[in-house]
């Protein structure tokens, strides 16, 4: 099959002579030589059936592999030390006969196959020599071609399939024999694909969890490092003894990480509306509506424009036809005109969205046992803001949070909660995961008159005790707010306008919570709203440098519908998160970190946690209000 091929530049020839055969009175066709005769054989049998040969002109076809290289597995190296990179190498990845390389031992080069009308017109990579391999267009395809690797000189570059779960790898990095309490215990993971293909980039959207079942239930998350080469690392601190057993979840490969970036900056998905009311003549009218910057070019003309340059928030809106250009009676997300999910995503980025729903494999146990001075919280620092980031937020033991940021004080009792709050005025403002805590904080200081903590109440409302001089404020933050019901414009007020205009002292607290509402909307409408934000922390601060200022942070949700994941992923809840350390980080001020809270909890993630995350939650707002 390997042999030597026929030489193209001399023809063969083949002879025939006649002679009379005087007794039949016929001619008689003879063919000179016996070999002649199988060499005709041959050709006839090549010109039926296509075969590879190599030499100086090698002729491929795709759909004829030879057996030979039927069972050969590509070898992939990388120059690159592992220790060095944290990248795990592969030397013996295997593939699939459909999957197969055709490698030349010569350096190597990539060249577009253009002939593959099965590629929606995408050019795919095959490998020739520098001896000119010629590549024969592929006459019978498969209906869906598998992509190809390829390999350039000894550097391995991937185009892989998408990051699966089940064929990527975890392991422990700094095994012990015992791990002590207050340990670090590091796990590798190694993204493969589908074809156990390790990945040479980042960008893949893990979770990690350490968590003991009995006799104690306890957990904590890990923190992951992406090393931008398919390799992570995720760092736990061990904060309790006993068996403890780690789990790795992909939330999101790196591909559906990009289908959500993708989503995020080119494509509005979000619509909304709002009424305009003249009171003269009883006109009403709804016109479109945005609060997103990317959007301003698309109202260019005849519009009303209620953006605030001095906070940097957008709104406008397209102007009515008969009613004034005034602030807008009511407004409402326009589900008709929002995007739906065909609108947004192939069905193959469905697929990506959804992925595979199951564990990484690692089987990761370790046994952990005490020592004299635990990770207890012992030297750890008071509650206040600026504090340094810790190697972990934490961990959750039989229902308590155990913070690792500062010494936070646990179990606060109504009478406790009382006199930590005793003549102070708390401002919250932001969307319904913050209205938990208001609901608890009234319900703390006043039992019998709580005025409306119902579920989907705006505000303004406030809750006093008045022997102890408390008094609790709750707004809801201004639009976008998801969902069609028109709300009342009169009720809102923009977060900076309202830290701006309150009289602030070392007995007045600010608490934000601005982020479910913002996960649908593009980066830049988020990032605005934030930079007004710091200008009026600053501003605040200028006058009343004693006010304490707190801003809650993201939790994880779970998503029942795939719309709902479409616009609420945790990814983009998490880059919410990033975007609030960026951008406030360096004020006098306190992140209130629940990521990891909600993230390792033994509740089910829901966007409103459960009363015993709220009641942790509040512990720890306790021991910055009162660190003593």
């Amino acid at each position: 099959m390997f042999g030597r091929p026929f030489p193209q530049d001399k023809k063969k020839t083949i002879s025939f002579y006649t002679h009379t055969d005087p007794t039949m009175g016929a001619k008689t066709l003879f063919v000179r030589g016996t070999p002649i005769l199988v060499l005709l054989l041959v050709l006839l049998s090549i010109k039926n059936k296509p075969t590879i040969f190599d030499g100086k002109v090698n002729k491929i076809l795709l759909n004829e592999i030879s057996p030979r290289l039927a069972g050969r597995h590509d070898t992939i190296t990388n120059d690159n030390n592992d220790e060095k990179q944290g990248q795990n190498i592969d030397n013996n990845a295997a593939f699939s006969t459909a999957e197969q390389q055709t490698i030349s031992k010569e350096n190597d080069e990539a060249i577009p196959n253009q002939n593959n009308r099965h590629n929606g017109g995408r050019q795919e990579n095959v490998l020739i020599s520098k001896q000119k391999i010629k590549l024969i267009s592929n006459r019978n395809p498969p209906k869906k071609p598998e992509r190809q690797n390829i390999v350039l000189g000894n550097n391995a570059v991937q185009s892989s399939l998408p990051t699966s779960s089940e064929k990527t790898v975890a392991h422990i990095l700094n095994r012990k024999p015992v791990y002590k309490v207050g340990d670090e215990l590091l796990i590798k993971i190694v993204a493969r694909d589908a074809l156990s293909r390790p990945k040479t980039t980042g960008g893949d959207f893990f979770i990690t969890k350490l968590s003991s079942i009995y006799p104690v239930q306890a957990s904590t998350a890990g923190r992951i490092s992406d090393y931008g080469n398919g390799t992570y690392v995720a760092r736990f601190v061990v904060g309790w003894s006993g068996l403890v057993t780690a789990t790795v979840r992909l939330v999101h490969s790196s591909e559906a990480v990009n289908v959500l970036k993708r989503s995020r900056s080119q494509k509005i998905r979000r619509f909304f509306s709002c009424r305009f009311f003249d009171m003269k003549s009883n006109n009403t009218e709804w016109t479109s509506c945005t609060f997103n910057q990317n959007e301003k070019v698309d109202y260019s003309k005849n519009i009303c424009d209620f953006s605030r340059q001095d906070i940097n928030v957008t709104w406008i809106c397209r102007q009515p036809k008969n009613t004034p250009c005034v602030v807008p009676v009511e407004c409402r997300q326009d589900r008709n005109k929002s995007l739906g999910v065909d609108d947004v995503f192939t069905d193959e980025e469905k697929a990506l969205l959804e992925g595979d729903r199951v564990e990484v494999p690692a089987n990761i146990s370790v046994i952990v046992k005490e020592r004299d001075k635990g990770a207890d919280g012992i030297g750890l620092p008071q509650c206040r803001p600026c504090l340094p980031e810790p190697p972990s937020e934490g961990h959750w033991y039989n229902g308590t949070w155990y913070s690792l940021r500062c010494r936070a004080q646990r179990g606060f009792d109504r009478e406790a909660a009382i006199r930590c709050l005793r003549n102070k005025t708390i401002y919250l403002q932001g969307d319904s995961t913050l209205r938990q805590w208001y609901s608890d904080l009234a319900k703390t200081i006043n039992i019998e008159d709580n005025p409306n903590t119902a579920l989907k109440f705006l505000g303004p409302t406030v809750t006093t005790n008045t022997s102890n001089n408390i008094n609790i404020h709750y707004r809801f933050h201004h639009f976008p707010i998801s969902g069609p019901p028109p709300r009342p414009m009169n009720v809102f007020s923009f977060t900076a306008d309202e830290i701006k205009n309150i009289v602030g002292g070392p007995d007045v607290l600010i608490i934000l919570g601005l982020w479910a509402h913002f996960c649908a909307e593009p980066k830049e409408t988020f990032r605005s709203r934030l930079h007004g934000i710091r200008h009026a922390i600053e501003h605040h601060h200028s006058r009343y440098p004693d006010t304490k200022i707190f801003i809650r942070s993201s939790n994880t949700r779970g998503h029942v519908t795939f719309s709902h994941l479409r616009d609420n992923s945790n990814w983009y809840a998490y880059q919410l998160l990033l975007e609030t350390r960026d951008i406030l980080g360096d004020l006098n001020i306190t992140i209130f970190d629940v990521w990891d809270m909600s993230l390792c909890q033994w509740h089910e993630h829901n966007v409103h946690p459960h009363s015993d995350v709220i009641k942790n939650h509040l512990d720890m707002l306790y021991s910055y209000i009162c660190p003593k």
